[in-house]
């Protein structure tokens, strides 16, 4: 009686923990406490824009950065570690990255890949492409950052044979 208690209480966390982190994750970019979506990108030409910009600033061997948002006359201690969870937008947005979620997909690179030593490469790229594939449903979020071995994905990276190739990205957008 007490192992199939053991068995059943094992299966409700389980679903619970299903349903609590898939449910949650997202491919849109999030508000600095991850609580919600806003549309982040860094714009330098023109001051007209109503969107959310902001950069995140952390310096090396530690996990607390700073935040600079507009008006940002001066960069703001950031509330969270980058390894913080739900209580940190960039890692927020990276869950399914790191966790199974079917309906999302990423395309990360990053030219110093966690758990890889000793690739050479010429370049100095990383970052992540996320797309929501659910039907219906028009999301995504493009991470540009300098960290590496950043985020640790799911599955593998995949190298080029060549040290001498590089990643180009065409970009559209409607002002």
């Amino acid at each position: 009686m007490i192992h199939m208690m053991k068995k059943l209480a094992l299966l409700i966390s389980l679903i619970y923990c299903i349903f609590h982190f898939c449910a949650a994750q997202t491919s849109k970019c999030q508000r600095a406490d991850g609580a919600g979506n806003v549309d982040w990108y860094l714009h330098y030409l023109s001051q007209q824009s109503s969107k959310y910009r902001a950069i995140l600033y952390k310096p090396p061997g530690q996990k607390r950065g700073s935040l600079l948002t507009p008006p940002g006359a001066a960069w703001e201690g950031y509330p969270a570690d980058l390894d913080a969870g739900a209580d940190h937008s960039f890692w927020k947005t990276f869950e399914s990255v790191v966790a199974a979620q079917n309906n999302k997909k990423f395309f990360a690179y990053n030219n110093a890949a966690p758990g890889v030593v000793g690739v050479r490469t010429k370049s100095n790229s990383k970052g992540v492409v996320i797309l929501d594939t659910s039907a219906g449903v028009d999301e995504a979020a493009w991470i540009v950052h300098t960290v590496p071995g950043y985020p640790v994905p799911k599955v593998a990276y995949k190298f080029a044979k060549s040290d001498f190739e590089f990643l180009f990205i065409d970009l559209s957008f409607n002002f």
